[in-house]
Parts: C-alpha cells; sequence; structure tokens
C-alpha cells in the first residue's frame, strides 16, 4: 500500500465502513477483461450477503471462476487544504469466494441482513418469493482498508 499512514487495520473501524456504505462494486473474471457490477449488500461476521436475478451474466461468471474482488466506499469529498486539495474517503477493496445460496434457511438469513443494511425492517418471505431471487454469499479471504478524514 503506498500511502500506509491512511491503512485502517482496526477491526471496529473496517467494520464501521462496511456498514456505512451502500454499494459494493464487486468484479468477476470475464476474459480478457474483468465485469463489475455496482449492487447493494449487507454484511455480517466477515461476509457479504448480495442478491441477484435468476439469470444473467453475474450467475455465468461466477459458475465459471467463484472467486471476486469488491470494492466498497464512502464520506467521499473534496477538500481545499493550505497547499492545494486532497480527498477524504473510507475505502475497502477486497477478495473473496462467491458462491449461491441454497437453502431457504441461507438465503432468509442473507435477505435479513442485505434488508437490514439498507434500513429495511426484515420479515420472512415466502418460497415463491425466495425463488424469485439468487441469493449469494461472499467469504472474504483478504481485505485492505484505508481512510483519510
Amino acid at each position: 500500500m503506498y500511502r500506509s499512514d491512511r491503512e485502517v487495520i482496526d477491526p471496529i473501524h473496517i467494520e464501521s465502513i462496511f456498514k456505512l456504505s451502500n454499494i459494493c462494486r464487486l468484479a468477476f473474471h470475464n476474459e480478457p477483461v474483468p465485469y463489475i457490477v455496482p449492487m447493494n449488500y449487507g454484511y455480517y461476521n466477515n461476509k457479504l450477503y448480495l442478491h441477484s436475478a435468476n439469470k444473467g451474466l453475474k450467475l455465468d461468471l461466477l459458475k465459471k471462476n467463484n472467486n471476486v474482488a469488491f470494492e466498497i466506499e464512502n464520506k467521499i469529498e473534496m477538500v481545499q487544504i493550505i497547499d492545494g486539495t486532497t480527498m477524504k474517503y473510507q475505502s475497502i477493496i477486497g477478495q473473496g469466494i462467491i458462491r449461491i445460496l441454497e437453502s431457504d434457511q441461507d438465503k432468509q438469513e442473507a435477505l435479513k441482513h442485505l434488508i437490514e443494511h439498507s434500513g429495511g425492517q426484515f420479515r420472512r418471505h415466502e418460497e415463491k418469493t425466495l425463488n424469485r431471487v439468487t441469493m449469494l454469499e461472499i467469504e472474504i479471504t483478504k481485505l485492505t482498508a484505508k481512510a483519510n478524514l
């Protein structure tokens, strides 16, 4: 990391970045160039929870290679300082293993984290509703966090 003075290593600060952010930019392998998509998410216990349509490029790509990268940020602001400008921010860049959740119980739990993270109130969903979406879980394997506040 070039600016190691901005590295965030405190787990509580890292968790706050996850909780204060709303969008996860998720990158999939798609040779010759990556495919990246912004998604809302839920975060719990070092895992990200996302939802998707039941068909599409994301699912096609993860079935070929379930290694993904992601980026999350918040508090972005350019500010004037005495000798120029600087960017205020908090960000996380990470990698993980993504999988499709199969059981209704796992899907309900993922939806709970996703809905609550978005500020909603969770209620259990019927099986037919669960079958209209694909719930995804990313087990985070590596991450770095930075902040300039």
